[in-house]
């Protein structure tokens, strides 16, 4: 196997994924009486697609181009930008933080038609916290 970028982060996934299933989420989830899903069931599906994506991506690397100077720093706009979001969560919570989160996002990468910035604004953060606060009785930051 020749050495690539895609076999490091695929393997680097894989390991990050596996670390998550077997520490992470058995050492910080907390168990919870109500509600008819335990709490870790979907951090653990998630850990699980996350190391078997990327133990794939490790087998099987793409013949992938290196991106431009802009897309690198594009992502790391993005990047950016979630990691301020998460942070204005733990202050202000996710029904004021999501919809500005998701427009700026939206507008960043080109989206102007008024149907999609809507339902990317209005009704998936909606949607979000319906199937998370309500159908799923947990809580949201």
């Amino acid at each position: 196997m020749a050495f690539s970028s895609d076999r490091v982060s695929g393997l680097f996934f894989f390991i990050a994924g596996l670390l998550c299933y077997f520490y992470v989420i058995p050492t910080f989830v907390e168990s919870a009486n109500s509600g008819s899903l335990h709490p870790d069931t979907f951090p653990n599906a998630l850990s699980l697609l996350i190391a078997i994506c990327g133990i794939i991506l490790a087998v099987n690397p793409t013949n992938h181009r290196l991106h431009s100077t802009r897309d690198m720093l594009m992502s790391a706009v993005y990047f950016s930008l979630i990691c301020a979001a998460l942070f204005a969560m733990t202050f202000f919570g996710y029904v004021v933080v999501s919809p500005f989160l998701a427009i700026l996002l939206m507008l960043l990468i080109g989206e102007r038609r008024p149907v999609w910035l809507f339902s990317g604004v209005v009704i998936m953060p909606a949607t979000i916290w319906f199937i998370v606060e309500v159908l799923l009785e947990r809580g949201l930051p």
